[in-house]
């Protein structure tokens, strides 16, 4: 062949420190005696770039492409020209979304409204931007939403769930890709009552009149029945 090529350098796997590029090093070398001017292409699947490469007899040039992929995964990329070609097995990595919890607001309780607040970070490490659903979830409880990050993209922010067991128990944060966990811990329901007043003394046959306060300090919804009891003195 005149013009011979190799591949002698690529930055795989292609990943969001990339931004989601792959670039590719050749060598073409002229191994004629002649000038010569040829197509030097390098392609992966559904892309391709090409230039026009002038060389003098046995001169060699060293050319570098950037191509931005369509797909994730192995793939094979190809340098050719019209005498010769070579081609090198790259990976491109398909969106990812590493989550870490960073904080919560455990013990729940009354003070906290009986919310679980989970903050937590998600990035996109991956070689495309994406949409995935992000769940948050408790024993008994658990709630979802959808999450879209560019290459690269870094988002912090937080979720609130509602527990419906008391105890310590696991909380999870989780994407398509990975989860994180941490262990909180929602108080039991603790009703307490407090007569404020009343409209006494009343006399026989009369209504009486009595104001409770009635307060649950603890991290979920209690269900109970309110009684009063007059005891003669």
């Amino acid at each position: 062949p005149d013009f011979t090529v190799e591949i002698t350098d690529t930055n795989s796997p292609v990943d969001a420190t990339d931004d989601g590029e792959l670039s590719v090093t050749a060598d073409v070398f002229n191994d004629s005696g002649t000038g010569d001017t040829q197509t030097l292409e390098v392609s992966i699947p559904g892309v391709s770039e090409a230039r026009s490469i002038s060389l003098s007899g046995n001169d060699s040039t060293t050319e570098t492409f950037t191509l931005t992929p369509e797909q994730s995964g192995e793939q094979t990329v190809t340098a050719s020209t019209e005498d010769d070609s070579d081609s090198k097995t790259v990976t491109v990595e398909p969106a990812t979304f590493e989550i870490v919890i960073t904080s919560d607001n455990s013990p729940v309780d009354g003070d906290t409204d009986g919310e679980l607040v989970l903050s937590y970070t998600v990035e996109n490490t991956g070689a495309f931007d994406d949409e995935q659903t992000i769940t948050a979830s408790i024993t008994g409880a658990s709630t979802s939403f959808g999450q879209s990050l560019d290459i690269g993209q870094e988002v912090s922010d937080t979720v609130a769930i509602t527990p419906e067991t008391a105890g310590e128990q696991t909380a999870t944060i989780e994407t398509s890709d990975e989860s994180d966990s941490t262990t909180i811990t929602v108080v039991e329901d603790e009703v307490t009552v407090d007569i404020v007043g009343s409209n006494s003394p009343v006399g026989a046959n009369e209504t009486l009149e009595v104001d409770v306060e009635v307060s649950n300090p603890g991290g979920i919804t209690a269900d109970d029945t309110l009684i009063l009891e007059i005891e003669e003195q």
